[in-house]
Formats: C-alpha cells, sequence, structure tokens
C-alpha cells in the first residue's frame, strides 16, 4: 500500500511539476485569510492579473483579468477573462466566493475564492483551487491582493499564488509588497511568474 501511494505520488509530480506549482511534504496549512472590504474600493469589480504561478488551465493566456461581482448578499462571482496568445481567441473561467456568512452590508470579506479552469481536460486538474487573501495594500484601499491556494496531492502538497492589481502598471513598491506576502506564505518568488498584459 504504501508503494502504491508512493507511486501515485510521483506520477502526480511528475505531471505537475512542470506547471511551477510549489510541491513540498505535508498537508495544507490552515490559512486565516486576511479581511478586504468588499464594496468598491474592495473586492468587487475587475483585477489585473499581475503574476500567478503556472497554471495549465491558463496555459498560454494574456491580458488576464478578474471580475468579481455580488450574486447574492452573502455570494460573489468570478469571471476570469484572457486571450491566446497566439490564436487571439477569447478565454473563460469561472469561480466563486464564500463569504463565510459576511455580507456586502458588513462591508469586510474574510472568505475563500474558489476559480475553476473549464477548459482543462487533463485528468486530475480541473478541480477548483481554493484560495485566501494572504496580502493586501495596507490602507485596505483595493490597490493589490495576494491570494494563496493549497491542495493535497498524495503524500504532499501543492501551492499556488496569483497577484491581482488594479493597474496595468502598478507603483513598484505595491508589486514588492505583494510578492513578499507570496513569500512568507511560503511560495518562492522564483514561482511566481509576471503575466503578459502587453497590447491588451
Amino acid at each position: 500500500m504504501k508503494i502504491r501511494s508512493l507511486l501515485v505520488t510521483f506520477l502526480i509530480l511528475v505531471t505537475e511539476s512542470c506547471n511551477g506549482q510549489k510541491f513540498s511534504a505535508g498537508a495544507c496549512p490552515t490559512i486565516t485569510p486576511m479581511a478586504i472590504t468588499i464594496a468598491n474600493p474592495g473586492l468587487l469589480g475587475a483585477w489585473v492579473e499581475y503574476a500567478r504561478t503556472f497554471n495549465v488551465g491558463e496555459h498560454g493566456w494574456k491580458c488576464v483579468v478578474y471580475n468579481i461581482a455580488a450574486v447574492t448578499a452573502t455570494q460573489e462571482s468570478i469571471t476570469v477573462t484572457g486571450v491566446h496568445k497566439i490564436t487571439g481567441t477569447a478565454k473563460t473561467a469561472t469561480g466563486t466566493i464564500n463569504n463565510n456568512g459576511v455580507t456586502a452590508a458588513m462591508m469586510v470579506f474574510t472568505g475563500t475564492l474558489s476559480v475553476s479552469f473549464n477548459n482543462n481536460k487533463i485528468i486530475g486538474r480541473n478541480t477548483p483551487v481554493t484560495y485566501s487573501v494572504v496580502g493586501r495594500d495596507v490602507n485596505a484601499a483595493a490597490l493589490w491582493i495576494t491570494l494563496y491556494g493549497c491542495r493535497n496531492v498524495g503524500l504532499g502538497k501543492l501551492e499556488y499564488v496569483v497577484i491581482l492589481t488594479k493597474l496595468r502598471s502598478p507603483a513598484i513598491a505595491d508589486v514588492t509588497a505583494a510578492f513578499n506576502a507570496a513569500t512568507a506564505a511560503g511560495v518562492p518568488a522564483s514561482l511566481i511568474k509576471k503575466t503578459d498584459q502587453t497590447g491588451c
């Protein structure tokens, strides 16, 4: 049984290691999401994907934007849009936000964001990744947020990071702070690659 578990882990590593996520031993950590206001300026609205760890479902995309909109008092939707770098084809993925019972009227979000790339047909990779806010600008004015996700795989875990900004060309100080939040969560900056936002 132990050999079988090791083989499963090895096969997953072979298929996932080229994707840039961080694989390490042990289970995913317990994350306490940071608070961020919901209404504008806050979580709602359009966010530019400034950088991320590789995700096969988003391979070949550029001009990636996360659009977050209210659906009910305690739930929001995420629509991730982009354009394929070579074909110019419009690309879309969808997700949801769990507010943990918090309503927009309460103004503060501390829930999780689940994003599913429906175009991902490879076995084991169309499972939604659930992210938590692990970093944001000090004044909570929604200039940047750092999202961290983790998935238990075999005998270890895969970790993901997405850095979102309100501007396609954010201030250097904001970018530095966003990357620092990712590294504080345990994901090396070398695995986080800038998203192509040219010509968008």
